[in-house]
């Protein structure tokens, strides 16, 4: 059975998860989730689980057991056995461990190449359990013509960690992406999610569009996820967490802007967490 590792945020564990989903139905193998990182993670930016508010069925690895794999002392012993696997580079697509029926898989797998075929049943599993009075609200205010703006500075701007991997996407990525959605559609609405909103209004130009402020209004942060993927179009931000609300949202005539510099390093340039059918700015 596969066994995956969870760490990170929400959008982080959602791409842990679909690679362990895909790797469940097309093996036909029981799924099994690793949360003890969240016990001994020794961060500055402490992370906990937070998929128990969607409908996804798996099972937890038992307590003991993640406890020892996830003590610093066990886990540089655990990490010599064969059935260990390590992702080998970041947001690239590893085939070799693509088809790899079980073991303990160890990353952020964070390219749909590993999940694509199984989207219908991700989809599923990622809708909500409990939807709130405010959320229904929302949702069905969102209008049909419709771009999500996911705009992420927060930790991008004051956390050195997260400035050394993240590229920080300025002025000039949004201005662009939003000139190119009214080019295509000069009726549209903007929903802005952003955990600086003041600083989205004050330093962009909507081109007189109306941008509806959604973040900030009594949501959780799935709640604003699953609401981004209720739009029709989307300008992400180089997050997982906008990441997933533009593919859980994807239509045919869906456009999806993402940054084409998502990293600090050059290195990791070409990576796969972009599809080939988004548009890169």
């Amino acid at each position: 059975m596969p066994i995956v590792k969870f760490q990170g945020g929400l959008g982080n564990q959602m791409f842990q998860y679909a690679f362990g989903k895909a790797k469940s139905l097309k093996f036909k193998k029981k799924l099994v989730l690793d949360t003890g990182y969240y016990q001994n993670q020794g961060t500055d930016t402490p992370r906990k689980y937070a998929l128990a508010c969607f409908v996804i069925k798996s099972y937890l690895l038992n307590n003991f057991v993640s406890q020892l794999i996830n003590n610093n002392f066990f886990s540089k012993v655990f990490k010599r056995l064969p059935f260990y696997y390590k992702e080998k580079n970041a947001n690239k697509f590893d085939n070799e461990i693509e088809k790899t029926k079980f073991g303990y898989f160890d990353g952020y797998w964070q390219t749909e190449k590993y999940f694509l075929d199984t989207k219908d049943a991700i989809i599923k599993d990622f809708q909500l359990k409990q939807e709130s009075e405010k959320f229904i609200e929302w949702k069905n205010g969102i209008n049909k013509n419709s771009a999500s703006i996911h705009i992420r500075r927060g930790d991008y701007v004051n956390h050195a960690p997260t400035i050394k991997v993240l590229n920080l996407c300025g002025v000039g990525y949004y201005q662009a992406a939003i000139d190119y959605i009214i080019n295509c559609n000069s009726d549209i609405i903007f929903y802005l999610f952003s955990d600086d909103s003041a600083w989205a209004v004050d330093n962009l130009d909507f081109r007189s569009k109306e941008v509806i402020v959604v973040s900030g209004k009594d949501l959780v942060d799935y709640e604003e996820l699953i609401l981004m993927s209720k739009c029709k179009h989307h300008i992400i931000a180089n997050s997982s967490f906008s990441w997933w609300g533009a593919w859980l949202g994807e239509k045919d005539d869906s456009i999806i802007i993402a940054p084409q510099n998502w990293f600090v390093n050059e290195k990791l340039k070409n990576n796969d967490i972009i599809p080939e059918r988004w548009v890169k700015l």
